[in-house]
């Protein structure tokens, strides 16, 4: 383990041999964070100031990084000790960086913190007051659980919101998707799962099927448009085939328009 200095301001760094199966758990305040996979069997933290000042120095010194191992691998837990302490008139400034194996799970705890995710994680989960989640390859499931903040996936197994306020973005899910969603749009550039369960109240929903998929939806709009490019049970006429798994869609909407629609084989999962 070892320590940087940045300015006036310390920097703490601490790097840990995680060979196995690693868990990421971060219960902060309102950092903003930035996860990137590697190659290598070694997982880092490293909580970085933004700005040199007391309060931010307070709040680096608060911070505590764990690392235990577990049955088939390793939890690193990031932790922000005394979250009730006072900063004063202008709080804390500072970022949290994580460099992490490859298929790496990542849970974030935190109010306010955003969090972007470069790389293939083996899942995501994320639960906050306001917050950002942004991600590039999941295997397995992605969650998300916010007041206010929008999502934004290029792939994953599996995807769940829930959200008072914000959009979600997915160019390509492989299963089940459960959103909800209260003043934002949903938009799931290609699906292939058997189950989607989508809900907004003054959103759009736009659903992209991959191609041969056949479909039973339940579709409804108190007020919007309701739309769809395909048949329900994927007759002929859309190009899916007589026989195979039927995917079971569930859409509603108070306000919001409804598209149901055949992803484009050139862009979907971009």
């Amino acid at each position: 383990m070892s320590d940087a200095s940045s300015g006036s301001s310390k920097s703490l760094l601490r790097s840990f041999d995680t060979a196995g199966q690693v868990t990421v758990r971060l219960s902060v305040s309102s950092p903003d964070i930035d996860v990137t996979t590697w190659d290598r069997p070694v997982t880092e933290v490293e909580i970085v100031p933004r700005r040199s000042d007391k309060a931010t120095a307070d709040a680096i010194d608060a911070v505590s990084v764990m690392c235990s191992p577990s049955t088939d691998g390793f939890h690193v837990a990031v932790e922000q000790q005394r979250r009730n302490m006072s900063f004063g008139f202008r709080g804390p400034s500072l970022n949290i960086r994580v460099r992490c194996p490859e298929g790496t799970a990542i849970e974030l705890n935190g109010s306010s913190s955003d969090i972007f995710c470069h790389g293939t994680l083996r899942s995501l989960k994320s639960r906050t007051a306001s917050g950002d989640v942004t991600a590039d390859h999941v295997t397995g499931h992605v969650s998300s659980d916010a007041a206010s903040g929008d999502i934004k996936v290029k792939s994953c197994g599996s995807l769940s919101a829930k959200l008072a306020s914000g959009d979600v973005d997915a160019a390509r899910v492989d299963g089940t998707i459960e959103v909800t969603t209260v003043s934002g749009d949903i938009l799931v550039r290609s699906w292939s799962g058997n189950a989607a369960r989508l809900q907004a109240v003054s959103g759009d929903v736009t659903l992209r099927i991959e191609q041969g998929r056949r479909v039973h939806f339940d579709v409804s709009s108190i007020s919007g448009s309701t739309r769809s490019s395909l048949d329900p049970l994927g007759t002929p006429s859309d190009g899916a085939p007589a026989s195979g798994d039927v995917a079971d869609i569930w859409i509603r909407t108070v306000s919001g328009d409804v598209s149901i629609e055949r992803a484009d084989r050139a862009t979907a999962g971009r």
